[in-house]
């Protein structure tokens, strides 16, 4: 059994050496291959271009995430595809805990839960923006939804539904398709991961704007029009899911903040969704 970890690199000065030096720690014992994809426009370019022992893929011009997620699942070779993210760290069984479960537990895919490792005001409230549907540590089984930066696939069921994903691996779109076709995922609360993407509160704003936008254009239905009916849905589903794992306390302190994420992502559904995807589709997380 083969395996490749997959990390698309954006912006991740701070995070990118421990995140890589956290997959080949789980990496030790396994017939296993780390691939970085990365833009050559991006900030942090030099910094990914110079890792050893990992296998580098390169893109000119500005690259989303998703885009950059898609060239790296492009160019892996394992038989199992583990998708994580360059602010994410793992421990060092993360990877075999999941192999495990696709061994015992039949299902289209496999992930876990995503742990906040960046705990001021500001890291909680990016956090709850993103991942309250992921908070550890979730309860093993089926499941409909799987994050972005911790989910393990077949190579082969990737490239059957290559066609979803060939302009972009954008994860819940691709999710949906792959839960209708080959039925539902298996959530397994011990393969967690802890995410630590730096963002500043303003340019968290402008990136929430973003990739509202490039969702409203690539995803929006007549409802994406009306700001305050998507602002007001998005914070209702983020409550709830804090209450439910018992994060409502630190959701509450919070909330200012989330209000004017779920207002900037609001904005950009709209605007995406009435005027198209601008350049937002290539910059954004």
């Amino acid at each position: 059994m083969t395996l490749s970890i997959v990390i698309p690199v954006r912006r991740a000065r701070t995070t990118l050496a421990g995140c890589v030096e956290s997959m080949r720690a789980a990496c030790v014992g396994l017939d296993a291959e780390i691939v970085v994809a990365y833009s050559a426009a991006d900030e942090t370019a030099s910094i990914a271009a110079g890792l050893q022992g990992v296998r580098l893929v390169r893109a000119e011009g500005l690259r989303s995430v998703p885009q950059l997620r898609r060239d790296a699942v492009r160019a892996a070779v394992g038989e199992f595809i583990l998708i994580t993210e360059d602010h994410c760290t793992v421990s060092a069984d993360w990877a075999r805990v999941l192999l495990r479960a696709a061994a015992e537990h039949p299902a289209s895919s496999w992930g876990g839960p995503v742990r906040n490792g960046r705990t001021s005001w500001l890291g909680w409230a990016h956090y709850f923006t993103r991942y309250t549907a992921f908070l550890p540590p979730g309860r093993a089984g089926y499941c409909q939804h799987l994050p972005g930066n911790n989910a393990l696939y077949r190579r082969d069921e990737l490239l059957s539904f290559a066609t979803e994903w060939s302009d972009g691996f954008w994860e819940a779109e691709f999710n949906t398709v792959l839960r209708r076709e080959r039925g539902p995922f298996w959530y397994v609360p011990d393969a967690c991961v802890t995410q630590q993407q730096q963002r500043g509160l303003l340019e968290y704003v402008s990136l929430r704007y973003r990739h509202g936008r490039c969702y409203g254009a690539r995803c929006g239905k007549p409802h994406s029009a009306v700001f305050f009916f998507v602002a007001a849905l998005l914070f209702w589903r983020g409550l709830r899911a804090a209450v439910q794992n018992g994060e409502a306390g630190r959701f509450a302190v919070v909330s200012p903040l989330l209000a004017v994420y779920y207002a900037a992502w609001a904005a950009g559904e709209m605007v995406g969704y009435l005027a198209g995807a601008g350049t937002s589709c290539s910059d954004t997380d």
